[in-house]
């Protein structure tokens, strides 16, 4: 079924389910124990998310770092709906973690959760079916999200005995688990201090080098490289402008994968060549806006010297 279909079948909500989150992510106990996990949503929707059939059904996805999906587990709506109206955390629990934390579980969980980076995802039926995901690690490659959903985001990968809990802002941070309770934040609210640091601040793109050849084709040959720990992809464009003036010579977009260099070829104008031509280099300042998969930006400047073939 279309996105267009949404919007008439689940009016006046934009879906009927599409503000459901996951909400918190444990892999193991202090231990190393991996049986002690449990994937937490969260649906502040109210009695609107009524998770009718004609989006059924509705799972919990988990992937690896590299996209790859590990498993799934089909959610119930009735109890999904029943929470959501309620306001309160719907669990999906291994007999270990209830037994750890002394809770029940509304449902049992089967999946692994991989130990190193990875994607936990509650999605439904329409194309893409991901309507959020909390991921954790340095992902390469994220799993695309619906429009009418709610989005991606990431945090650390969880140390033993701790789990990653959504903030009000939207970032992730690992802390002392708090499973069907509120979670911990930033400051210290959600019933005690907070844990380890969140989602990393994205750094965006570096040059590698501020002396840049032109091939005989008269492209620039930039070479770009994404920080390792970016959050899966750092993709943007990048404009070389003279470095007096408003004169511009070229412009291209890239996407790069978090960890990896790429060589980004900027055709020129015909009036950087001729400059180019003439002095055999032409100093340039490079410009551009740069974001993650989680949509943190950042700015690019940096001052280069194109060199003629």
């Amino acid at each position: 079924m279309g996105l267009g279909s949404l919007g008439v079948l689940a009016a006046p909500a934009q879906a009927t389910f599409h503000l459901e989150r996951v909400n918190e992510v444990m892999l193991a106990s202090g231990s190393g124990d991996s049986s002690v996990r449990f994937v937490e949503l969260i649906d502040h929707g109210g009695v609107e998310e009524q998770f009718t059939p004609v989006f059924a059904p509705y799972k919990l996805v988990v992937y690896d770092g590299a996209g790859n999906k590990l498993g799934e587990h089909m959610l119930n709506p009735t109890g999904l709906r029943d929470a959501a109206g309620a306001d309160r955390p719907y669990l999906i629990s291994t007999q270990a973690a209830d037994a750890a934390f002394g809770v029940t579980g509304d449902e049992l969980l089967t999946v692994s959760l991989p130990r190193g980076p990875g994607q936990a995802c509650f999605e439904a039926n329409p194309d893409p079916p991901a309507f959020n995901c909390l991921t954790w690690g340095a992902v390469t490659k994220p799993v695309p999200t619906n429009s009418m959903g709610t989005g991606s985001a990431n945090g650390p990968v969880p140390p033993n005995g701790q789990s990653d809990q959504r903030q009000s802002d939207g970032s992730i941070l690992a802390a002392s688990p708090t499973p069907k309770a509120a979670n911990r934040s930033s400051s210290g609210g959600g019933g005690g201090p907070t844990g380890t640091t969140g989602s990393p601040a994205f750094r965006g793109v570096k040059i590698a080098s501020r002396r840049v050849t032109v091939d005989r084709a008269g492209r620039a040959r930039l070479r770009l490289r994404c920080p390792a720990g970016t959050n899966g992809f750092c993709r943007g464009r990048v404009t070389l402008a003279a470095r007096r003036g408003r004169a511009r010579f070229g412009r291209a977009s890239f996407k790069i994968a978090s960890s990896k260099t790429k060589t980004v070829r900027v055709k020129l104008s015909r009036a950087a060549l001729r400059r180019l031509r003439r002095h055999g280099r032409l100093r340039v300042r490079a410009r551009g806006s740069v974001k993650d998969a989680a949509g943190k930006s950042k700015s690019l400047s940096s001052r280069l010297t194109l060199i003629a073939p």
